[in-house]
């Protein structure tokens, strides 16, 4: 489809004088680079086997272009010449009306517009398409439309649904200077609104463009069905695709982002449907993207969803220590350390994010900042680009070499719970950190079960990377490194944890709680009540039946070192002895233990010096237990009976 105008609107024009005084004048209008619009880019780019894809575009000119040529790839081969022949606007009328809608100038006849199709022969599962357009018009410019991407999926296959807006990004990078130029020639001459151009465009300009990876999704494509969005259309792709697993793809820019709004919509078709979540490397970089951790657990937050809320106590630490140059995870961190799973071990390709490390013991924790203090001395540069990046992109400044020194992983892991309060020492300096209750009961129980919790699937032998995982009312798995970008290897590893993270189901969460029948009496009941109110299923037991359930994962233990009817010697075996004079004197009455009885268990004492001193701790625990604490409960026991 062509539409001629009747004159042009920029002209050549050459005065020559035969007078021997005067020079020859030339004056040349500005010649504009043609402009190319794709409209319909295989929606979620996906697309299923066995049919030719057809792809209508529209090219606008100032003269008659000298060639329209279409190419194609597949999964990233030699270019290969595309079928290209005119269209009628009927046949796609959507993307015809899509197209021209863009249009905002007065003077549409003064260009030449044509209308196209090309079309991509049919591909198997398995396989990624690129797609370009390029058109020389007769003055020698080129335009070179951004190089668009879409997977050919397995429609039997389970549906995956991918959040990656760097598929989007990187159509842009190999035709930047010629989609800026066109950007540039629409605003000044053609009038058609590319603000999605632009947005496109806008960081690209900022960040060096190796840091946005090629995501190898054609892997997945050959098993799932998936689909590939970008962060602004989850809450609508969850509802209309139901997917049984949803992958958070390296979101580290931040225009990558997820807001409140569209992270309380994921975690409640978590919740609902019990389908699968992985989040991968720069995701939970706050440095860009703050709300990824949050500093709250009744906000949602992608750190929550991950069992992960003890980086939101690091943020809280952070903004409370004087720490505002440094970040709580770092992105782009490759040691080169072996990254073990189970016996076997792979050399990762793919870039690797710290900062996961407080749920690590002290010593594994050492391990890792002197890796990182290698790593650190190697790449200075590196790291000064990244924070320059940073502080062009968000206005703060960063030192990412005290980020890697672990400084805030430190202060938590040594962190000192107190009935209302959690002291933390930073530098030689104790800072008392005062959350909310139900911040404070959450973090309690995280920090009494990081060892085990999330669970430390895969590690690197210097423990930089690592892939943790949890169990619960859905599966979740959170991968420091980029697993998306590497090699065959780290493929299959992606490929299997979305295998696993389809398998949740739901999980109640289990209590058991020793007490004597004075402290049962008097608060004990409501404990148990209140408990099950909020989905648990309680078990009270006397000291006599406490042997049969002392390897419970999860025991709440009422009464002091000196309770009567034998509940005083389980606390004494549960507690150090500055622990339990502390309950004697009144000055702590909510302590929680780890691994007393069990691997992998959590004890929570509550104790007054005396009955109504239990019974006054019982009712400041309960004040910060709510239905998301029922549900980290039931996370953590199927983690570690998993």
């Amino acid at each position: 489809m062509r539409r001629r105008v009747p004159a042009l609107f920029f002209v050549l024009i050459l005065f020559c004088s035969v007078m021997a005084v005067a020079s020859a004048t030339v004056i040349v209008s500005r010649i504009y680079p043609p402009l190319i619009i794709v409209g319909n880019v295989p929606s979620g780019h996906s697309i299923g086997p066995g049919a030719e894809e057809v792809v209508y575009f529209y090219v606008a000119d100032m003269f008659p272009p000298k060639n329209v040529t279409a190419y194609y790839r597949v999964n990233d081969g030699e270019w290969k010449t595309a079928f290209v022949k005119d269209a009628a606007a009927g046949e796609s009328w959507n993307v015809y009306q899509s197209i021209i809608n863009r249009y905002y100038g007065n003077n549409p006849d003064k260009f030449y517009v044509y209308y196209k199709k090309l079309t991509i022969p049919a591909q198997q599962p398995g396989v990624k398409v690129d797609f370009k357009v390029v058109v020389t018009g007769p003055t020698g410019k080129v335009s070179v439309s951004p190089v668009y991407t879409f997977y050919v999926v397995n429609p039997s296959g389970e549906r995956v649904l991918i959040v990656d807006p760097s598929v989007d990004a990187r159509s842009y990078l190999d035709s930047l200077n010629s989609v800026v130029d066109m950007i540039n020639a629409s605003l000044e001459f053609y009038n058609y609104n590319l603000s999605d151009y632009e947005a496109a465009v806008a960081p690209l300009k900022l960040v060096p463009h190796w840091m946005i990876r090629e995501h190898h999704w054609e892997r997945l494509a050959a098993k799932y069905d998936i689909t590939v969005i970008s962060p602004s259309e989850l809450p609508q792709a969850i509802s209309k695709i139901g997917p049984k697993a949803i992958i958070l793809a390296d979101l580290w820019l931040p225009n990558w982002g997820l807001n409140s709004d569209e992270m309380r919509a994921l975690e409640s078709y978590l919740k609902a449907s019990h389908a699968g979540l992985i989040v991968t490397g720069g995701t939970l970089f706050d440095g860009a993207n703050p709300l990824h951790i949050g500093n709250a657990t009744n906000e949602p937050s992608i750190a929550g969803m991950l069992g992960m809320g003890l980086l939101q106590l690091e943020e809280v630490v952070r903004s409370s220590c004087g720490f505002e140059n440094v970040s709580v995870m770092l992105p782009y961190v490759n040691t080169g350390s072996t990254l073990m799973i189970g016996y076997s071990g792979i050399s990762p390709s793919s870039y690797d994010t710290v900062g996961w490390q407080v749920i690590l013991s002290d010593g594994q924790r050492a391990m890792a900042r002197r890796a990182l203090n290698r790593f650190v001395e190697d790449n200075d540069t590196l790291l000064r680009g990244l924070a320059s990046v940073m502080t062009g992109m968000s206005g703060r400044s960063f030192n990412f070499s005290m980020t890697a020194e672990l400084p805030l992983a430190d202060a938590v892991s040594n962190a000192v719970f107190m009935d209302d309060h959690v002291s933390v020492s930073v530098n030689g300096r104790v800072v008392n950190v005062l959350p909310s209750p139900s911040d404070l009961e959450m973090w309690r129980f995280l920090w009494a079960a990081r060892r085990h919790f999330p669970e430390v699937f895969a590690h690197t032998v210097d423990y930089t990377g690592g892939i943790l995982r949890m169990d619960g009312p859905y599966r979740a798995v959170y991968t420091s490194f980029d697993l998306e970008e590497g090699n065959g290897v780290e493929l299959n590893i992606l490929g299997d944890l979305v295998s696993w993270v389809i398998g949740g189901s739901e999980k109640t969460p289990n209590v058991v709680i020793l007490a004597n029948n004075v402290d049962w009496d008097i608060k004990g009941d409501l404990l148990g009540a209140q408990l099950e109110n909020l989905g648990f299923s309680v078990k009270r037991v006397t000291a006599t039946q406490f042997d049969a359930y002392k390897q419970s994962p999860f025991v709440i233990i009422l009464g002091g070192p000196d309770a009567y009817d034998g509940v005083g010697a389980y606390v004494r075996e549960a507690l150090t002895v500055d622990e339990q004079n502390s309950i004697r004197t009144g000055t702590r009455g909510i302590i929680i233990k780890s691994d007393v009885w069990a691997d992998g268990q959590v004890v929570l004492v509550l104790a007054g010096p005396d009955r109504w001193g239990t019974a006054g701790k019982v009712k400041g625990y309960l004040r910060g237990v709510d239905p998301g604490y029922a549900d980290m409960v039931a996370s953590f026991e199927a983690t570690v009976e998993g």
